[in-house]
């Protein structure tokens, strides 16, 4: 079996049971809740920037994704840290 064929399948079997899965959105940051014990969920990063910092036509703001549990996974090319 193909990696790609058991990530299809695996992904479809967690949604079955409720789980949403967020693809192509790189987190850039942990939410803590307000006495930093715990994680509430992750802030994505902005899109449809060029390199000089100037907004494209395809500009997306960053987006605070609230959960009762928080997986952070590394995709199929790696993480990128700044």
């Amino acid at each position: 079996m193909s990696l790609g064929e058991l990530c299809k399948y695996l992904a479809k079997e967690a949604e079955d049971a409720g789980v949403e899965i967020f693809c192509g959105f790189p987190a850039i940051n942990f939410l803590y809740s307000e006495d930093k014990t715990r994680v509430t969920g992750i802030l994505t990063n902005t899109k449809g920037v060029n390199k000089s910092g100037q907004k494209k036509s395809t500009f997306e703001d960053s987006v605070e994704v609230q959960a009762d549990v928080t997986i952070l996974a590394e995709g199929s090319k790696g993480m990128v840290l700044n």
